[in-house]
């Protein structure tokens, strides 16, 4: 596990051609930010990454799971129209409190710069957030941590 840059908690390993991640946090919004520089540190060294440039995102999404996909998405979104490298997130997700059929919310903030040269490559360009083996998991015990699973099309 990379405690490198805390809270960001999290694991990369090969996935056949692919990358896979596992991301936790102790809360929702944890688990979301952690994924996020997950993807990112699949690309770049971030400790090179000056957070210079910011970006405020606002998604909704029928459900928890599918809110962190879409997030994952528009930041690689960001990445390859506007060469925006991510190091840093502020990260409120919304929704378990609220009816039935309402939708999850997120409302962010991406920190970095773009890209340029000097930035420490890590060699994988991240090209897409799959649905395979992608699933958001609740603490299995109180006080435990959520996981996020997901594999990078690389």
């Amino acid at each position: 596990m990379n405690d490198a840059q805390p809270p960001y908690r999290f694991e990369v390993r090969d996935h056949a051609a692919d990358k896979a991640a596992t991301a936790y946090g102790r809360t929702l919004d944890e688990v979301f930010a952690a994924a996020a520089y997950a993807m990112f540190d699949l690309m770049f060294d971030l400790g090179t990454v000056r957070p210079v440039t910011r970006r405020r995102i606002e998604i909704e999404a029928p459900s928890s799971e599918e809110l962190l996909r879409q997030w994952l998405a528009e930041l690689l979104f960001l990445f390859d129209t506007e060469k925006l490298v991510f190091g840093e997130f502020s990260v409120q997700v919304e929704g378990a409190a609220a009816p039935a059929g309402a939708p999850w919310r997120l409302s962010a903030t991406a920190r970095g710069q773009r890209y340029s040269e000097h930035l420490g490559r890590r060699g994988a360009v991240v090209k897409a957030v799959t649905y395979h083996h992608f699933a958001l998991c609740p603490p299995a015990a109180p006080g435990g941590d959520w996981t996020a699973e997901m594999v990078f099309d690389v």
